[in-house]
């Protein structure tokens, strides 16, 4: 061989490490770039997951103070109304003891009445007894629905809700 084919030979030789190089170097910069644009893409996939669950408990806290108002108001007109029958069963109690009173007087005036008036009287003191229990009951339901209000108020600013300061239950009025 003479030089000049030698030199064609390791020319020859050269460019076919060259291309080799460059193939194999073409291939880790392909494999390099899918790597990095699945990354990518599982990142993406990552942040929407991320986006999409904060976007639920966002709803989730929502919805919550939004039933706890409608229950809110519930308990507030069921209060209202124990409230409302609480005073008129006061003033039923009032009323009857004043009735009762003056009877009591009448009787003792009166002995010929005595027994009429005996019935009446007892039977008024079994009536106020009984109103006396209907209130307390009032009085512990009110209790358990301002105790029920306070709770899911509690609740909801657990779960992260920001309640405004009017939608705090307060003891009845």
């Amino acid at each position: 061989m003479n030089g000049g084919t030698v030199t064609a030979v390791v020319s020859g030789f050269a460019a076919v490490v060259v291309a080799v190089i460059a193939m194999v170097s073409a291939r880790a910069v392909a494999r390099a770039q899918a790597d990095n644009t699945r990354r990518l893409a599982e990142a993406e996939a990552a942040r929407k997951r991320e986006e999409a669950e904060r976007e639920q408990a966002r709803a989730r806290v929502e919805i919550e103070a939004k039933a706890y108002e409608r229950a809110r108001e519930s308990y507030e007109r069921i209060v209202k109304d124990l409230e409302g029958q609480l005073e008129r069963n006061q003033r039923t109690v009032e009323r009857i003891q004043d009735q009762l009173d003056r009877m009591a007087i009448r009787l003792a005036d009166e002995q010929t009445q005595k027994a009429g008036l005996q019935d009446q009287v007892d039977s008024m003191r079994r009536q106020m007894d009984e109103l006396r229990r209907e209130n307390e009951q009032f009085r512990a339901i009110i209790a358990e629905h301002q105790k029920i209000s306070g709770t899911l108020a509690a609740d909801l600013r657990r779960a992260g809700a920001a309640l405004p300061p009017d939608l705090t239950p307060g003891p009845a009025a």
